[in-house]
């Protein structure tokens, strides 16, 4: 198995990173500042480094940089504190593999440790590759050549999986046009907060694009139930609610991984932090990242867009409606990394609301949305609060229910 290091200053903390490691299959050793870490590099095989950012003699920032001089593959996750978005961002862009926000879960410590050491994995091979064709004798040239014809082919692989998941999740606008309109915004959004969070580049790529098959399941969703311009009754409603495990009984069997990812999304991103959710009722860390980040996503979304059935809310009344809800419905480590990372998520709101109203408009020009005066404030925060009178009646807090804002 995989050795590791664990650098924290914090005993409590490194002790405790170091059972969870050693639970999963790992070989971990333990130091408490950056001179203990330097020894055990010097005289031990690492695979990877799980550093702090903040150590009392030096700065973990420095230490990533001095190992990567040594071995510029090794993968090191950082642990930094809440709100320290900024040493983060630093620590990505000197190398880092990834990083995980204090206090955080064993789930995402294993993720974090797992993806940095598939990167390195991948990373290794490549240097491999290149190492036996130089013995074959052959070019840099012809070297040169095949790794872009191998590079040319990833990439073409990369590009056909991404294409058929736009097509697929672009299914469902043929019936329901706010749904097409929703997903790039969606996409987008889903990917500032894995990046706030810390996943690696590659994996907030992928869950980008496998959030847009979110809502694919709602081919399976009768006309008079998905299409309805008005509340939906208890029984439509739980017709609704099929379209997640729809989506993902129509994803989960693929041979492509960024398909099943689209089918963890499907069948979590209605679930809720506190286990009032849908379709399993699961809660808390037992509901996928992905599907945690979706959550944030589809319902900031959906609460500042126009429906046929409401008018949006102002980005700060849904931002606070988000942070409201945080330890209910959303995950609240998530919802900070929202809030840190709010000016990205509205600059791309601006941007993709005026492109959609644009194609919108083109697409279909007799169609309107309620007039502000039709809806008062009361009424439309009724609506998508889980009272009777809008769309959004079941759920008891907050921003989903009956077809609501993001029951859709």
């Amino acid at each position: 198995m995989p050795d590791v290091l664990i650098v924290d200053d914090e005993e409590l903390i490194a002790r405790w990173a170091r059972r969870v490691l050693e639970t999963n299959g790992y070989n971990c050793a333990v130091a408490f500042d950056t001179s203990a870490a330097r020894e055990h590099l010097a005289h031990g095989q690492f695979d990877c480094v799980l550093l702090d950012v903040h150590l009392p003699d030096e700065s973990g920032l420095d230490l990533l940089t001095d190992i990567h001089a040594q071995d510029p593959l090794m993968a090191v996750v950082m642990f930094t504190g809440e709100g320290d978005t900024a040493a983060a961002m630093n620590a990505l862009s000197v190398g880092a593999s990834g990083y995980i926000v204090k206090p955080s879960s064993e789930r995402e410590v294993l993720i974090a440790i797992k993806a940095a050491l598939h990167t390195r994995e991948k990373a290794i091979e490549h240097e491999e590759r290149i190492e036996t064709l130089e013995r074959a004798g052959t070019t840099s040239f012809e070297l040169e050549q095949m790794m872009e014809n191998l590079q040319e082919v990833e990439n073409k692989l990369r590009d056909a999986q991404s294409e058929s998941a736009f097509r697929l999740a672009r299914m469902v606008e043929f019936r329901d046009p706010d749904t097409g309109l929703h997903l790039t915004r969606m996409s987008a959004y889903c990917r500032i907060i894995a990046r706030g969070a810390g996943l690696p580049p590659d994996r907030c790529d992928e869950i980008g694009l496998a959030a847009q098959l979110h809502d694919v399941g709602k081919i399976a969703i009768p006309d008079e139930v998905l299409l309805k311009q008005g509340p939906l009754t208890p029984g439509e409603f739980n017709v609704m609610k099929g379209h997640c495990r729809a989506g993902y009984e129509l994803l989960a069997g693929s041979n492509s991984a960024l398909m099943r990812l689209g089918a963890t999304i499907a069948i979590s991103h209605h679930e809720r932090w506190d286990g009032q959710g849908y379709p399993q009722g699961i809660e808390g860390e037992e509901i996928p990242i992905e599907g945690r980040i979706a959550a944030i996503a589809d319902v900031f979304d959906a609460l500042t867009s126009d429906r046929v059935y409401h008018r949006a809310m102002t980005v700060a009344d849904a931002a606070e409606m988000i942070y409201a809800n945080a330890g209910m419905h959303f995950d609240p480590r998530l919802v900070a990394v929202f809030r840190a990372h709010l000016p990205s998520i509205l600059e791309v709101h601006d941007e993709r609301h005026a492109e959609d109203e644009e194609a919108l408009a083109h697409a279909h020009p007799k169609r309107q949305v309620p007039p502000a005066a039709a809806v008062t404030p009361a009424e439309s925060r009724s609506a998508r609060s889980g009272h009777p009178g809008g769309r959004g009646g079941a759920q008891r807090t907050g921003v989903s229910g009956p077809g609501g804002a993001a029951a859709a």
